[in-house]
């Protein structure tokens, strides 16, 4: 039988032995992998670039906007933004305050705040709101499965 005389060295031999995939030095640069997807969508909307925008839905993706029904598939999701880029929006702000990576190393989940400056007829307004977004690695890029998102009023 071994005996280990030292506790720290224990536990440090089995959290070595019980760390999973996902969570290895390469959690680090995948999460920046997934912040900067995130960033970019973020960007393309504020750009109102629709093919930008799309390049990081997936296909099956689903949006659960506030008081509204779901928006499914990538057309539906297409002629959303048309919709959407209509509003007067200033800018869209987003922050992930976590993102949690899957055992498999392969689906994302990002939980944050946002808020969006409109521009109306008295003046600017803020929004405050927050968001959940699902992420999927397909092929070594992270696209959009899946996003809801509602005010904080």
């Amino acid at each position: 039988m071994i005996r280990f005389e030292n506790p720290i060295l224990l536990f440090i031999l089995l959290a070595t032995a019980c760390t999973p995939p996902g969570s290895r030095d390469d959690t680090a640069d995948e999460i920046q992998m997934i912040r900067d997807a995130d960033q970019a969508l973020l960007m393309a909307e504020n750009h109102r670039d629709l093919d930008a925008v799309m390049a990081y839905i997936a296909e099956g993706a689903i949006y659960h906007p506030p008081n509204a029904p779901p928006v499914i598939g990538h057309e539906e999701i297409r002629e959303f933004y048309k919709e959407w880029f209509k509003n007067p929006y200033v800018g869209i702000f987003r922050d992930a305050d976590s993102i949690v990576i899957a055992f498999s190393g392969e689906l994302a989940c990002l939980i944050g705040n946002s808020h969006i400056d409109l521009e109306t007829e008295t003046g600017r307004e803020r929004l405050e709101g927050k968001y959940i977004t699902v992420w999927r690695k397909f092929e070594g890029k992270w696209l959009c499965v899946a996003v809801s998102w509602s005010g904080n009023d």
